[in-house]
């Protein structure tokens, strides 16, 4: 679990980073996508003191949390990405600091597939499936 903890922890992080580097955008798509960081920021922070826990906890007991997360961070990649091709758009002196902020979106993406894969070695395939999207998950191997 600690290992689910230190990603869940950095998602976390990250996310409020891309809050604090966004607080000033005024565009109804980053209206949009802070809204659902902000839920997402909220889930993590009610998540993260079920995974400190030393033994391990049942994935019922926070599985609601996790859903939530993985959910907003789909939401939120897209509408950013709309947003940031509508700032390009509008002005193209804002590409660095949109570079700088994809960066973080893709650490998220990365840490949330991390972290599915330690949920579904801890809990196993069938109860992860269902609260975990697809796209997050490992993807089995072809033989």
């Amino acid at each position: 679990m600690e290992a689910l903890h230190n990603l869940f922890f950095s998602v976390k992080e990250d996310t409020e980073t891309i809050l604090n580097k966004t607080g000033d955008a005024e565009n109804s798509l980053a209206v949009l996508f802070r809204t659902v960081l902000l839920e997402q920021l909220q889930m993590c922070e009610l998540l993260l003191p079920h995974l400190k826990e030393q033994s391990r906890g049942e994935l019922k007991d926070f599985k609601k949390y996790v859903s939530i997360i993985y959910h907003d961070d789909s939401i939120a990649d897209s509408t950013f990405r709309a947003w940031s091709r509508a700032v390009k758009w509008q002005d193209e002196s804002a590409g660095p600091s949109l570079n700088e902020l994809d960066v973080f979106f893709q650490r998220v993406k990365k840490n949330l597939k991390s972290a599915a894969k330690e949920l579904e070695d801890i809990f196993g395939e069938e109860k992860v499936k269902y609260v975990v999207p697809a796209f997050y998950l490992p993807k089995p191997l072809q033989g």
